[in-house]
């Protein structure tokens, strides 16, 4: 009895290893982004989709897995104003769906733009101040 549940749980590490690797190969190896959706299967140039990613306000070159900290424009990702700030990335959210933090994203599931500007990272840290200290006391 041993073997034979120690059999199955062996066969079914493999196929969700298995199953993992095929899903992960399939949402990478399959062409396209919004742009492409949009253009449908027209042929057009890269100078077209480059405007029209320009137009939707996405970023002309597609970060395969990477997100930088900072965008051309100048707005922060998640990451980044969370390294900014010293916080994790749970709080920027916190705060972006709080209304703390001027944010907008293009699309579901496309990354934030934050908008933080030297004024607003000032007010921000001695939030953070406040709140430590007010912590500490109270511990």
């Amino acid at each position: 009895m041993f073997t034979y549940i120690t059999r199955r749980l062996l066969t079914s590490i493999l196929v969700l290893f298995g199953v993992s690797i095929l899903v992960f190969s399939v949402i990478h190896l399959v062409p396209g982004d919004v742009t492409m959706a949009i253009l449908g299967r027209q042929k057009v140039s890269p100078e077209k989709v480059a405007e029209l990613r320009k137009q939707l306000g996405l970023p002309t070159v597609i970060h395969q897995g990477f997100i930088p900290d900072r965008w051309e424009d100048g707005t922060y990702s998640v990451y980044g104003a969370a390294k900014e700030l010293g916080v994790f990335t749970g709080t920027i959210y916190t705060w972006i769906y709080a209304g703390r933090l001027q944010a907008e994203q293009v699309g579901k599931g496309t990354p934030w733009k934050i908008h933080l500007d030297e004024e607003k990272i000032t007010a921000l840290k001695s939030h953070l101040d406040r709140v430590k200290r007010s912590k500490e006391r109270a511990a």
